[in-house]
């Protein structure tokens, strides 16, 4: 005796049908993903851990080819040892809870504001990445260092690019792919020019961070650091005010004029040109580190918001912002929810396949 299936819903006929077994393999499918993501992000960590570890015990070695004495003359050695351990720890962490416990992922409960669900993999996450970019800031942030003072940090070191510069880096950028960041999440926020005035908001702290401790009285370059650090603040307040009026509603509904965002990118950018000239070219950042690339990286920032500014046409500003705003297309994850059940609802349809055409039938 054959088994009976059920019948097939006949035009004109309204049938509800649960997919609870379909959305929980959609689920699985998510969280698989997700875990992967993070384990390779992990896995980066523990890598990242364990060659700063060895760059920051090497310097013993280090001090004495140089003749500059112990290396009680680092102030901040245990700390650069504690960031790539304490880094790698983590990492590990996270790969054994990846791997023996999968609850880890199953959502505790969700974060209000942005609507995020929130596991132990994420707290765990989010520790890390405040970790690992903290330790990179610290650690590779030039300070103006004098050795004949008997005391120098790790940023003397580390400042210019190397082992311990980019492993440092990598731990971070690590940490923020271990946040779960999708595909789909990081397309929602390259739209337009966000992702060059991002680069440039970004560039723009980093070097006001690495540029104020060469400012003081007797050091080197200061009508170049000066100029770079008042450069910096200008820049930053201009890109935070096109970042507040443009792209949310806390001031007005409607975007920044266009011609407004031309002349503020186009003087921005002129300005950060002599600025990387002269702080590149003349000091204090003549060498690959955190200065030299901000100062580089912010240029072609600005360069790309400014030349995109003068490409649109006025009509396409009015679209400026609406990503993110709360509404439109979202897809799987994004607010980190799994719908537990859809149910379709089947209409009249004459000729052709379900789902073919916009008038076949409506999901729910």
């Amino acid at each position: 005796m054959s088994e009976l299936s059920p019948a097939p819903p006949q035009p004109g006929e309204s049938a509800t049908i649960s997919f609870m077994a379909k959305s929980a393999e959609v689920k699985a499918a998510i969280l698989r993903e997700l875990s992967t993501q993070r384990a390779a992000a992990q896995s980066g960590q523990v890598v990242a851990g364990i060659i700063l570890t060895w760059a920051v015990a090497a310097l013993g070695d280090d001090l004495k080819d140089r003749g500059m004495g112990p290396l009680s003359i680092i102030d901040d050695y245990g700390y650069g040892l504690a960031v790539g351990i304490v880094g790698m720890c983590l990492g590990l962490t996270g790969l054994l809870l990846n791997r023996f416990v999968p609850a880890a992922e199953e959502t505790l409960f969700t974060a209000p504001m942005v609507d995020m669900a929130v596991s132990v993999q994420v707290i765990l996450a989010v520790v890390v990445f405040i970790w690992w970019t903290v330790g990179a800031f610290t650690l590779t942030v030039t300070h103006t260092d004098d050795p004949s003072q008997g005391k120098i940090t790790l940023s003397y070191f580390f400042g210019p690019t190397g082992n311990g510069y980019f492993s440092a880096w990598a731990g971070a950028l690590a940490s923020l792919l271990g946040l779960g960041l999708g595909i789909e999440q990081l397309k929602a926020v390259a739209t337009r020019d966000r992702v060059p005035l991002l680069g440039a908001l970004l560039a723009a702290a980093v070097l006001l961070v690495d540029v104020g401790p060469e400012v003081g009285e007797g050091k080197l370059y200061q009508g170049e650091v000066v100029y770079g650090l008042v450069v910096s603040i200008v820049v930053l307040i201009v890109l935070l005010t096109v970042l507040t009026l443009d792209h949310t509603n806390l001031v007005s509904p409607q975007p920044m004029p266009l011609e407004i965002k031309r002349v503020a990118y186009a003087i921005s950018a002129l300005l950060w040109l002599a600025a990387a000239i002269a702080l590149t070219f003349y000091g204090p950042f003549q060498v690959t580190g955190n200065g030299y690339f901000a100062s580089w990286g912010g240029l072609v920032a600005l360069v790309l918001l400014a030349v995109e500014a003068f490409q649109a046409a006025p009509t396409d500003a009015s679209s400026d912002g609406e990503v993110g705003a709360g509404g439109g297309a979202s897809s799987v994850g994004s607010s980190g929810g799994v719908p537990d059940a859809v149910t379709v609802v089947v209409e009249p349809h004459t000729g052709g396949a379900v789902g073919a055409g916009a008038d076949d039938g409506k999901l729910t």
